[in-house]
């Protein structure tokens, strides 16, 4: 945290932010205890091999749902399609026991691995972008946020 907020003092100035909760710690500990409810929980794990392989099954997600708001969502991060095959289908299959609507989606990260990566969201509500949401910016807009959720063939396969 102390590295980002030197270096990356444009994206660190969020944990200030009053409405961030940022919580580093067990994950898996945490939603099976919290008493909180949460309007978006973002995880953004390591790979789902060892103690983070908790982070993508169905009874952690299972947990997530009870501390979720009604009308909140959660988003994980699903791994690169070409690196990590398994871990957007594990997304998938660890959501859609706890949640009514799952939708993987890609981005280009040019930091990460091939720079495509792909994240996995769940609500009990409807999936849906909301055109007043969307910031348009440097390379982000609306139109970049509703392409996200079309997904190459081959990602569609290792969903299925």
């Amino acid at each position: 945290m102390e590295v980002c907020r030197k270096h990356f003092p444009e994206l660190a100035s969020s944990f200030s932010n009053k409405k961030v909760e940022l919580i580093i710690g067990d994950g898996i500990k945490y939603v099976e205890t919290a008493k909180e409810k949460f309007q978006i929980i973002i995880i953004d794990s390591t790979d789902p091999v060892g103690p983070a392989e908790g982070l993508f099954d169905s009874k952690f997600y299972q947990n997530v749902a009870k501390i979720l708001a009604p009308g909140g969502v959660v988003v994980t991060q699903s791994g690169s399609p070409f690196y990590q095959p398994k871990a957007i289908g594990m997304a998938q299959r660890g959501m859609k026991p706890a949640f009514e609507n799952v939708k993987s989606y890609t981005a280009f990260i040019p930091t990460y691995p091939s720079g495509f990566w792909s994240f996995t969201m769940a609500k009990n509500t409807p999936i849906k972008m909301r055109k007043d949401s969307v910031p348009a910016g440097q390379y982000f807009n609306m139109e970049i946020a509703e392409s996200a959720f079309s997904l190459p063939e081959f990602v569609k396969k290792l969903i299925a």
